[in-house]
């Protein structure tokens, strides 16, 4: 009716809370950028999880140091440096105290992030991006208020539809937390800057120079730990708070001796208090040195040494880290000339790969033989059966299987001295292009026994009749085969870091031809040809081959997530695009959501897929977590931006589902 009076409501709420009410309503989701920002600052971190905890009883000396007490008193921003020798147990004092910070005064009400640098996990852990993504993701995740900071340079990068943010930016957005309101403190610890890429280091040390001025109306408290380096003596020891770690170490390094001497070796009396007096006054502060002694020691007691003798050979073994690893490196040398060949690719493999590698990944690599002929036959027979022995047999003492299966070199140093210390006149050669040149060819020529078996050849030929249970099967052939994941996500950096070598540049043109002959193998072919950008043999026509390929990969997605086989799901969901056409245009975060498969489901999420895509039935991924029930899949696409009230086509959105099931 005309004049009658209008009323005009606005309602605020928590997030959720008026979910069942608001269709159909104008809605402002206030905190739907900083997720989406959020979202933008995905970042790799492997290495915290992997730093050794502090043997019982050490690193309390910390609480105690005076220039700690001046550095968490001061009610200024402030740096405090650990410097220390490398194998000092640097980063097991910054994980110590990351675990422990409510000892430090204020922090438990403060935003706290940490980043630790390393040139042992992933490509991108040492670099200054990754850095920056991981400390601003922390921040923002913890500090709803800190998003006035990020908003500016998040709205222009994504206005200049930029896919990523720009390096610059980041470093923008954290110089700005110069002004943050002293009224929230924020911790930040990094560790191991001596890992991270030269490229920059002195730009980012002179933010956090600047982060860290007493002259900053903010309170920011970083510590950062570090071997010495010339732009962080130049900068930071003369205006900061400084330990030099290997000058505070000497009692932990004590305890722990004793500890293992005793437990372990079962040494008393004499002995025991010489051995402990030795090995801490020649340890000059280096936890790595004396964890190498234990191991050696170990080896003595299970000859059945006597004590005497065990002490004698302690006080022959090298007493400096670098001519220790000399002496281990002179042992391997004698070896076998097997033990040698398989210790070569072993550091090859665990050097040069792009992320760390599994035992069970390690298992097939070291199977292939350097010959380009390996028959399947000879490659099957060729896998070891203990092959965490033969990992710890080959890679000496300079190895170590991680809780999660990845295999690491024991210590940076270790990973330095086998890069540039090796003597030229060594048996052991592992010249950088040579790694990158052997582990390319065996990744390819791993695809190649894969895809050309005589299982491929005589069981998986004619896919016109297959049925499930064949597409199961097939699937289960390929989950067999676990560096397949790893070489389809890298290959095509491997051969990048090959330059233009004739002898690898050629070979996936060989591998893509090779492919034409077996349909099954098709949907490998496809993947290539978009990597490499290589045209197609015109051994089938391409509109018949892409549709051949997209029908032959979904059906096996499907039958692999049945029984969860993990490495083929993964190899095959990067295979996999949106747009392609398949069956019910069920998108791979469908499938994968729909199998409740978290791992994957998070893979294709960090991948950028769109969450919101529609199948035939107008059912989106959240439509199918809410379905099942899997919270912990639901939280995950709403935390990513999901949209609950998206319509399927029976006229209910993934809400309605969700309420229905309770």
């Amino acid at each position: 009716m005309d004049g009658a009076p209008q009323l005009k409501a606005l309602l605020t709420s928590r997030p959720n809370s008026l979910q069942n009410i608001h269709d159909g309503i104008l809605c402002i989701e206030y905190d739907k950028e900083r997720q989406e920002c959020l979202r933008s600052l995905q970042y790799d971190d492997t290495r915290y999880e992997k730093i050794s905890e502090e043997h019982h009883g050490s690193l309390e000396w910390l609480w105690r140091h005076p220039q700690y007490l001046q550095w968490s008193a001061s009610a200024a921003s402030s740096l405090l440096y650990i410097e220390g020798k490398p194998g000092s147990g640097k980063s097991t004092l910054a994980k110590y105290l990351v675990k422990n910070l409510v000892q430090v005064p204020n922090a438990s009400s403060s935003t706290v992030a940490h980043y630790f640098y390393t040139f042992r996990g992933t490509i991108l852990e040492s670099t200054h991006e990754n850095m920056l993504r991981s400390i601003l993701h922390s921040i923002l995740e913890q500090d709803e208020s800190a998003f006035f900071h990020f908003q500016p340079e998040f709205r222009n990068f994504r206005r200049r539809s930029h896919p990523e943010w720009p390096y610059e930016a980041l470093k923008k957005v954290l110089s700005l937390f110069v002004n943050h309101p002293p009224t929230k403190p924020l911790f930040l610890v990094l560790d191991a800057m001596d890992e991270s890429k030269e490229d920059d280091r002195r730009s980012i040390i002179e933010l956090i120079c600047k982060l860290c001025s007493d002259e900053n109306p903010s309170n920011i408290k970083i510590f950062l730990a570090s071997r010495p380096v010339a732009e962080l003596k130049h900068r930071i020891r003369e205006h900061h708070h400084v330990i030099i770690m290997q000058d505070q170490n000497m009692g932990d390094i004590s305890r722990f001796a004793d500890d293992f001497l005793n437990s372990d070796l079962r040494l008393s009396g004499n002995i025991l208090r010489d051995a402990t007096d030795y090995i801490t006054k020649n340890a000059q502060g280096v936890f790595v040195w004396v964890s190498l002694v234990k191991y050696e020691m170990l080896n003595h007691v299970e000859r059945g040494l006597p004590d005497a003798e065990i002490l004698k050979c302690l006080k022959g073994l090298p007493k400096k880290l670098e001519d220790f690893y000399n002496f281990m490196f002179d042992r391997l040398e004698r070896g076998h000339p097997l033990d040698i060949q398989d210790g070569i690719k072993l550091f090859r493999f665990i050097l040069f790969a792009l992320r760390p590698l599994t035992v069970v990944e390690l298992r097939e690599a070291l199977a292939l033989p350097d010959d380009n002929n390996t028959s399947y036959e000879d490659f099957q027979q060729n896998k070891t059966r203990a092959i965490v022995r033969r990992i710890e047999h080959c890679g000496g003492n300079f190895l170590e299987i991680k809780a999660d299966g990845t295999v690491q070199l024991m210590h940076q140093t270790a990973r330095e001295f086998l890069i540039r210390t090796i003597p030229n006149a060594s048996n052991i050669k592992l010249e950088i292009d040579m790694a990158y040149r052997v582990i390319t060819t065996t990744w390819i020529r791993y695809l190649m026994l894969c895809f050309t078996s005589p299982s491929m050849r005589d069981t998986f030929s004619k896919i016109e009749s297959w049925s499930l249970r064949d597409f199961q099967t097939y699937a289960e052939y390929l989950n067999d085969w676990p560096l397949i994941e790893y070489t389809l996500h890298y290959i095509k950096d491997h051969i990048d870091l090959c330059g233009r070598n004739e002898d690898v540049s050629s070979l996936p043109t060989a591998l893509i031809m090779q492919l034409a002959s077996n349909q099954a193998s098709y949907f490998l072919g496809s993947f290539l040809n978009f990597r490499f950008g290589y045209i197609y043999g015109q051994a089938i026509p391409v509109n018949e081959y892409q549709e051949t390929s997209e029908n032959i990969k979904y059906s096996t997605l499907n039958a692999a997530a049945e029984p969860k086989l993990p490495h083929i799901v993964e190899a095959l969901l990067l295979t996999c695009t949106q747009d392609a056409p398949h069956a019910q245009r069920k998108t791979p975060l469908i499938i994968s959501v729909q199998k409740g498969l978290a791992g994957a489901t998070q893979l294709l999420l960090d991948r950028h897929d769109d969450k919101d895509t529609k199948d035939d039935s107008g059912r989106t991924a959240l439509h199918y977590a809410a379905e099942n029930g899997d919270e912990a899949i639901v939280q995950l696409l709403v935390e990513q931006g999901a949209h609950e009230r998206i319509w399927d086509n029976s006229e209910k959105t993934a809400l309605h589902i969700a309420v229905k099931k309770l």
